[in-house]
């Protein structure tokens, strides 16, 4: 029997333009979702950085249910080492990356 993990996935924007392709960029990422929700939350939210699109923008996925968690940890992230202050909006929320991509496309062209 095979159990599928059910996630969400999230439009993330970022006020400066960042690459979350470089593995320390993500690292800082976790690391701030880690301080800002506690070991529990982000045990239980899995997160990860699943495709850059564009200088501004990429997808994170997460565990479905703890989207609410994920949107309010990442309001609260102020700053990155090289890049400064920076701030990070929760644009969409999808259940499918094509449904996401989408929408992405045609509507959020910030």
């Amino acid at each position: 029997m095979i159990i599928k993990k059910k996630v969400r996935y999230v439009l993330v924007y970022a006020s400066k333009p960042v690459n979350m392709e470089q593995s320390n960029a993500k690292n800082f990422l976790y690391q701030k979702l880690l301080a800002v929700c506690g070991i529990k939350c982000y045990s239980a939210m899995r997160p990860k950085v699943v495709e850059q699109l564009g200088e501004n923008k990429f997808i994170l996925r997460i565990s479905r249910g703890s989207e609410r968690d994920a949107v309010l940890a990442l309001a609260f992230i102020r700053s990155m080492p090289v890049l400064g202050s920076i701030g990070f909006y929760s644009l969409k929320t999808s259940g499918t990356l094509k449904a996401l991509k989408k929408k992405e496309l045609y509507k959020y062209n910030v």
